[in-house]
């Protein structure tokens, strides 16, 4: 558990005493008022019995405005502190770690150079092919030993390793493709085409959930 996870189940721990307090007080201000309501049908006619029935009902409109206050100052600090909280937590969820931010702009880059290596394959020679696609190969193999951060919430880790795990299983898998053989197979091309496609996908799931603008991912590259 990080500090930012600890800040926010200290800021619900709160919020929820807040809540109680506020219920608590609400009580005993209706039954404050009762009693105000009570006292002032049964105003006795007595000299002596009306100054105990003052001091009584000035305690009770003295509880009423004391519990009000409560009131008051509970459901607003609940209101403050539960907002906070919540703003927390919706911000922990959406906002990608400087890290993560990083392995998206350079997997965008990566998937869009080899989708252009296998696209114009045939314009290259062997070596120079062979050279390129291995390279860019073993850069997106290492993905596959990436996790999302910590600091995320569930579904954005689920998110962000879906990815990591797919970008990196298409590395391992084109890096032991004899290039050789491979522009000579169109089917396997296209093979490796969809491969990345179904890892695109995967891709704007993660941009989609952070509200990555992609036009600044095509800016980076």
């Amino acid at each position: 558990m990080d500090k930012f996870e600890l800040i926010l189940i200290i800021g619900v721990s709160i919020s929820i005493l807040l809540f109680i307090l506020t219920i608590v007080s609400l009580i005993q201000f209706i039954f404050a008022k009762k009693k105000i309501k009570e006292l002032t049908l049964s105003k006795p006619k007595d000299r002596k019995k009306r100054k105990r029935w003052k001091k009584e009902k000035r305690l009770a409109e003295n509880q009423k405005s004391k519990k009000m206050r409560y009131v008051l100052f509970s459901l607003l600090a609940t209101l403050i502190i539960g907002g906070g909280t919540g703003y927390a937590k919706y911000y922990q969820a959406t906002t990608i770690s400087d890290q993560d931010t990083d392995n998206i702009v350079y997997g965008y880059f990566l998937l869009e150079q080899i989708e252009q290596q296998i696209k114009n394959i045939d314009k290259q020679d062997d070596k120079k092919a062979s050279e390129n696609i291995h390279t860019l190969a073993i850069s997106l193999s290492s993905f596959a030993s990436k996790k999302g951060s910590d600091k995320s919430v569930e579904e954005a880790q689920i998110l962000l390793n879906q990815y990591y795990a797919r970008i990196g299983q298409f590395g391992i898998n084109i890096s032991s493709q004899n290039i050789e053989a491979l522009k000579k197979d169109e089917e396997k091309q296209q093979e490796y085409l969809n491969d990345i496609e179904t890892v695109k996908k995967a891709q704007k799931k993660v941009i989609s959930y952070y509200k990555i603008n992609e036009s600044s991912l095509k800016e980076k590259k």
